[in-house]
């Protein structure tokens, strides 16, 4: 009986070299179908416009504090941290210099958007610019908005001497962090109750220097690497390892569309969960955020589609040069990414001023503060388990799933039908935009996909990108949690 045809495409036989880099990624087209991969590019377009309406232009009002009753406005995180950071920077600049005081005050009458959130910078202002400037705020705020006029009222009598219980409350209800700020404000600075809001300057402020030395530092390291990879590339003294593949295949882009579809599942299922069940804030975290691990399923997808290739190797799982040397290649390439991640936060700070004009000369008033999801979240879980799980999912899921899809896939599968440039803007934006970051804040995340990217040509192995990855989001996370364990609740 003769033997029947085996079905299964054939693939080029892949040798490896002792180091376990594919010595067989010739530019040989990837596994999969050039009509697949042509109708999948369509459908990976409609899919990342979806994630861009539902994360910028259908975007919810997100409230990063718990509603306050009587329909008052409650505080976002940022301005309740940017508050606590002035008031325990305050005692600290004071001692050097009284004027600092008003310096850092406007800071928080910039943030104060909301006739609440100018209540509440008036009891900010009891600390930097003294009581009596607060209650002169306070008056002028009653006088001007009488639906507040009762809480302005008892945060000012609370500045002079600490409220009754019930009215303590009350305030609590509706203002938190700022009513126990007033109540406070009569305490001796040795009291318990007035240390932990008003204390810890010191260590505050040698945190913030620290963390500008390591980043001065690191920026200055880098800004030498920069320079000299920039020389290299010009000079061509730097090989690039990754081989781009011959057009046609379908495997890159099978992946993508398969991450931003399980990407958009996931959060349907999280919105269809806090509207029907109502979790708690605590509990619908965890569900949204441990569901996510359920896409590294995706990393077994060129093994179960194309189980004769070497698929895994053609996304950049391999040893390159030698593990240590890859993550070695890492860091340096890390430092060596930082001016180009500066300018993009530069050029983002510009952008927010150009913005905030804009509103004024069009009679908008003071647009609303950037909204920053991630801050957020980690400003819910500090002190908390559910910390560990955000850092887990920075530094681990993250570097892993992201770089394996946007530098492993798109990266490659643009790369094999355009320059170095172009594959690495395409698949940075595409990163950028799955981020839920406000549109105008996305540049820093963009430049740090498009030099991953960089990495990724450079390596060939996605080992690089990866160290890069969870190195910055790790750096970010450490610093944050340490800020806010010393701003306290």
């Amino acid at each position: 009986m003769p033997d029947l045809p085996d079905p299964r495409p054939e693939f080029p036989p892949t040798s490896r070299t002792p180091l376990g880099e594919p010595s067989a990624l010739a530019r040989t087209p990837d596994p999969g179908s050039p009509g697949v991969a042509r109708l999948l590019s369509i459908v990976a377009l409609l899919l990342l416009g979806a994630v861009v309406y539902m994360q910028q232009v259908a975007r919810p009002a997100r409230s990063a504090a718990p509603a306050a009753p009587a329909s008052i406005a409650a505080p976002s995180d940022q301005f309740v941290i940017l508050s606590k950071l002035v008031v325990k920077l305050g005692g600290e600049f004071r001692k050097m210099d009284p004027k600092f005081g008003a310096s850092l005050q406007l800071n928080v009458d910039a943030g104060a958007k909301t006739p609440e959130d100018k209540l509440r910078a008036a009891v900010v202002a009891s600390e930097l610019l003294g009581v009596d400037e607060a209650t002169s705020r306070l008056h002028d705020l009653a006088g001007a908005h009488p639906d507040l006029a009762d809480d302005a009222r008892g945060l000012a009598a609370a500045l002079i001497a600490p409220p009754d219980e019930p009215t303590l409350t009350r305030l609590r209800e509706r203002h938190g962090y700022y009513a126990r700020l007033a109540a406070a404000r009569s305490l001796p600075d040795s009291d318990p109750a007035r240390q932990s809001l008003v204390g810890g300057g010191a260590a505050l402020l040698a945190l913030i220097v620290l963390g500008m030395i390591v980043g001065g530092l690191a920026f200055l390291a880098g800004l030498v690497f920069f320079i000299i990879a920039v020389v290299q590339v010009l000079s061509r003294r730097i090989e690039a390892r990754h081989v781009p593949p011959a057009p046609g295949g379908s495997l890159g882009i099978e992946l993508v569309v398969a991450f931003i579809a399980g990407f958009l599942a996931l959060k349907g299922l999280a919105s269809i969960l806090a509207s029907t069940l109502k979790p708690s804030d605590a509990t619908l975290m965890l569900l949204t955020l441990g569901a996510q691990w359920l896409l590294f399923l995706l990393l077994l997808y060129p093994r179960l589609r194309y189980p004769r290739s070497d698929g895994l190797a053609r996304l950049g799982w391999h040893r390159g040069r030698g593990i240590l040397t890859e993550i070695g290649c890492g860091l340096l390439g890390y430092l060596a990414m930082l001016p180009i991640f500066a300018a993009c936060v530069l050029a983002t700070l510009v952008i927010v001023l150009i913005r905030g004009a804009v509103y004024k000369a069009t009679g908008q008033g003071e647009p609303p503060n950037p909204e920053n999801p991630v801050f957020e979240m980690v400003a819910k879980s500090s002190g908390s388990w559910l910390f560990l799980l955000i850092f887990a999912l920075a530094t681990v899921w993250a570097p892993v799933m992201e770089e394996t899809v946007f530098r492993g896939a798109l990266y490659r599968f643009l790369r094999g039908r355009a320059s170095v440039v172009v594959a690495a803007l395409g698949s940075a934006f595409a990163f950028g935009l799955m981020h839920s970051y406000e549109w105008f804040l996305l540049m820093p995340v963009v430049g740090l996909g498009f030099s991953f990217a960089l990495l990724r040509e450079w390596r060939g192995s996605l080992i690089a990108p990866v160290t890069a990855h969870a190195l910055h989001n790790g750096a970010i996370l450490l610093f944050a949690s340490a800020l806010l364990g010393i701003l306290g609740d």
